[in-house]
């Protein structure tokens, strides 16, 4: 009796909730089915497009007013203002460590963080963009805070912008690779750049590290070994992968491009937070209070702003900027302890070019704590690498370095030469 009495219960809630049986379909007629309506629709891109017309920075006291044009390679007008203090940019210290303070002064001078378009970035969905310009995956909107990242890298900060895309053309082809491969935007490309002006070695005050700037803790979450010996984080590839694996979780947790990059900065638990406190999942709006620290809401503008120029760098008057192009090299797998010395000459190179391809070693010798390490060296060395391996043993001993497992593995006589 009282299966009867439920039945008729469950049959009244699967129709006022919609969850009936669905009818049988016919899928005779494959485009006609919503199957072939949803793959058309992944067919195209959804994405920001240039539709012309100036950019008109907003005047912002004591600055004058400026335009930023996007007509083909404009002038560009940079508004006067006092030449911009001497700053250290060596190796080890991170672009947001170094010109943290001029840019948080020019944001409080800013305007409500709002988001609005100028009628010059258009976002649509489109199949064929091979006859549009400029296209960007990442959601572009330009607002105040924007124009002030679009005025301090043309200005105050240009010399640091231009080494930065100089810098670029080493690591674009390889983390674009990655990101397409997982599907995600490839503008994200530019994130690396704010992050670290694309260097390896750039730590921070807060002890990040690398092209994605991963503290150790996040670092390790995301499988980059970090020991005495080794620091992954410095790893372009494998600190590439571990960003985008990062990238993804924010954007499938928040579901918006401008709160993951936000989470990217100031970490998801914050992130969560805001939008606990500000009841809104609008990064512009959670933006608009306190809620975020300036320099977590600062990170969303300032990579729209990048993501601009350096699509276009002439237009922006960066015209003289140098052609890095990918380092191309060799692996080879070594024993431990190897040090850059012994490669150099095992490869006829120098031990700088051994340590610029293997930046993640931090004792200028290959790990003590594994038997074989792969190792890059210089590209068509890898067969005279290999030859003198077999004659090192003696060398290594003499120099008082340490083989470990491959002590029995390379018996050489003592006098054993080194061939080019």
């Amino acid at each position: 009796m009282r299966l009867l009495t439920i039945l008729p219960i469950l049959i009244c809630l699967a129709i006022i909730t919609g969850c009936a049986i669905p009818k049988k379909r016919s899928w005779s007629k494959l485009e006609d089915s919503s199957y072939a309506l949803a793959e058309k629709a992944k067919s195209k891109k959804r994405v920001w497009i240039k539709t012309g017309g100036p950019i008109k920075v907003s005047a912002r006291p004591p600055r004058p007013e400026r335009i930023i044009r996007f007509e083909t390679k404009p002038e560009v007008k940079i508004a006067a203002r006092e030449p911009a203090e001497r700053m250290d940019f060596s190796s080890g210290n991170t672009e947001p460590e170094i010109l943290l303070k001029q840019e948080l002064t020019a944001l409080k001078s800013t305007d409500n963080w709002e988001d609005h378009q100028t009628g010059v970035i258009q976002e649509v969905e489109i199949e064929d963009l091979a006859e549009i310009d400029v296209v960007y995956d990442f959601p572009i909107t330009v607002n105040s805070q924007v124009e002030v990242y679009l005025e301090l890298f043309q200005g105050a900060h240009r010399k640091y912008f231009s080494e930065w895309l100089a810098r670029s053309g080493r690591y674009i082809p390889m983390i674009v690779a990655e990101l397409e491969a997982a599907g995600l935007p490839l503008d994200l490309v530019y994130l690396s750049m704010i992050e670290s002006g694309f260097s390896q070695t750039a730590t921070s005050k807060a002890k990040a590290v690398g092209l994605w700037q991963f503290m150790s803790y996040t670092g390790r979450d995301y499988g980059l070994e970090i020991t005495e010996y080794i620091d992954e984080r410095r790893d372009d590839k494998k600190s590439t992968r571990a960003a985008v694996a990062f990238l993804s979780d924010l954007y499938e947790e928040f579901g918006d491009w401008f709160l993951a990059v936000a989470a990217y900065n100031g970490g998801p638990g914050r992130l969560r937070n805001a939008i606990r406190k500000s009841k809104s999942r609008d990064f512009w709006k959670i933006a608009q209070g306190d809620i975020l620290p300036l320099e977590t809401k600062r990170y969303v503008p300032k990579l729209i702003a990048a993501i601009i120029i350096a699509k276009e760098p002439e237009v922006y008057g960066f015209t003289d900027i140098k052609d890095n192009r990918p380092v191309s090299y060799d692996t080879v797998a070594v024993g431990p302890g190897l040090s850059f010395d012994t490669v150099a000459r095992i490869t006829n190179s120098s031990s700088t070019i051994i340590q610029s391809l293997n930046q993640e070693l931090l004792q200028e010798k290959t790990p003590l704590d594994r038997e074989k390490y792969t190792l890059r060296i210089p590209k068509g060395t890898r067969k005279m690498a290999e030859r003198n391996l077999s004659r090192l043993y003696g060398t290594l001993r003499s120099e008082g370095s340490i083989l470990l497992a491959d002590a029995q593995k390379y018996k050489t006589a003592q006098n054993a030469t080194i061939q080019n």
